[in-house]
């Protein structure tokens, strides 16, 4: 069956639900006051054509009136609510659906990680030197969250610290982002997570000794940043002969919209 993506949280939508969907979407934008035309093409994102249909659809139903302004008509006619219920799709907003990914793999992470914690033997480690390596991103335009995993060799190097930089939670930005880190924390080395900071969380992933995995959201209903800065600050320790040479992979870059962005925007620079 043909599927389209819907212009509102970026999901897959089956045509045959596509009516119930848009019907929902008008809907659901008139809870919170009547609104014009113009309002509701902004608030929903139908096509100015699709939007006309059901709105003629949702008047002559009875669902909706339209004295100037469109605004909802009390209780929905039967055979409208049975349409809707039966084949409308719960819908996540475009930040939603990025928060409780991230939270669902968080949340395996800490089960597999407590376990594997619990059975590692403590590792005592002689740090010869440190240097700082810093994630940056260069020309993006709306960018919304990311991820990227940061590859070393173990026998040279340790992750000491892993910070964000200042690009999503720039003084000039009001949103808050959730940061995560998933990587081996070696005792007495890493800086633990920080009860003042909850949006900040790092986890002791055993099996994670050759590299960190780093991911960043912004929270709330906000446009993406646009322009080039620092994503996270990674600190090594050096621990043995070897290449210091490090290695990105399953990077991931996402606009508002749950649009890919080109993985090469993003860089590793030694401080």
């Amino acid at each position: 069956m043909p599927q389209i993506r819907c212009p509102n949280c970026g999901t897959s939508i089956n045509l045959e639900t596509r009516r119930a969907t848009d019907l929902s979407l008008i809907l659901n934008s008139l809870r919170s006051g009547p609104k014009t035309f113009t309002q509701l093409l902004q608030k929903t994102r139908l096509p100015r054509k699709t939007l006309s249909l059901r709105l003629k659809d949702l008047i002559s139903s009875e669902a909706i009136v339209n004295d100037g302004r469109y605004r909802l008509n009390g209780a929905l006619p039967s055979e409208l609510w049975r349409e809707m219920n039966l084949k409308r799709s719960f819908q996540f907003s475009r930040k939603n659906i990025m928060l409780t990914l991230l939270f669902f793999c968080m949340g395996i992470l800490l089960a597999q990680a407590y376990g594997q914690h619990m059975l590692a033997p403590p590792q005592k480690l002689t740090i010869t030197g440190t240097f700082e390596v810093n994630l940056v991103i260069s020309d993006v335009a709306d960018l919304c969250a990311w991820q990227a995993r940061v590859v070393f060799d173990p026998s040279v190097l340790v992750v000491i610290d892993v910070v964000e930089g200042p690009f999503l939670q720039g003084k000039e930005n009001s949103f808050a982002t959730i940061f995560i880190v998933n990587t081996h924390i070696v005792d007495d080395l890493f800086i633990k997570n920080d009860p003042d900071d909850p949006f900040t969380i790092i986890n002791d992933e055993g099996n994670s000794a050759d590299n960190v995995f780093i991911a960043c959201s912004l929270i709330g209903n906000s446009n993406g940043i646009s322009g080039s800065g620092t994503l996270a600050t990674v600190t090594f320790g050096v621990v043995g002969q070897g290449s210091l040479g490090l290695q990105l992979e399953d990077v991931l870059v996402l606009d508002s919209t749950i649009s890919e962005i080109p993985e090469d925007t993003l860089a590793l620079e030694q401080s």
